[in-house]
């Protein structure tokens, strides 16, 4: 039995400015043309990484924010969203009908397989946070 490669990842670090979030939105799809994932997984992650990018972007005080797509296995595609807000964490919360805002960690669960988070740093003394999801890819028929 051959040892299945995890694809290469793709990253980028942006300035946390509103124009971040379509950046990122243009590396997941960027990431899932180069991988041949099907338009649903692609439309998905799209989705899903803008929840994160776009919490960064409105609430951190983080200069730079770091996006990273990847597939570290055959069957899973990982979003990942890194800011200097340790304790700015995600909190998936019920919403009023009429609120505004509060609905994108609804969206995250519903369309990602898993989610969470992972604080960075020295025990104690977490300097980032590392926003993640996971999506379910199914392999190309070449790839196996």
């Amino acid at each position: 039995m051959t040892a299945v490669q995890p694809k290469p990842e793709y990253s980028e670090t942006f300035e946390r400015t509103p124009a971040a979030v379509g950046i990122s939105r243009d590396l997941v799809r960027h990431a899932a043309s180069a991988w041949e994932l099907d338009g649903y997984v692609t439309e998905s992650a799209v989705l899903v990484v803008s929840e994160p990018v776009t919490n960064a972007v409105k609430h951190t005080r983080s200069r730079h924010l770091l996006v990273i797509v990847e597939i570290p296995v055959d069957d899973r595609l990982r979003l990942v969203v890194v800011d200097f807000a340790p304790d700015l964490i995600p909190v998936l919360r019920t919403v009023c009908s009429d609120s505004p805002d509060g609905r994108g960690l609804a969206l995250v669960d519903a369309l990602a397989d898993r989610w969470g988070y992972d604080l960075l740093g020295p025990s104690g003394h977490p300097s980032r946070k590392r926003t993640w999801a996971e999506l379910a890819v199914s392999a190309k028929p070449g790839d196996q």
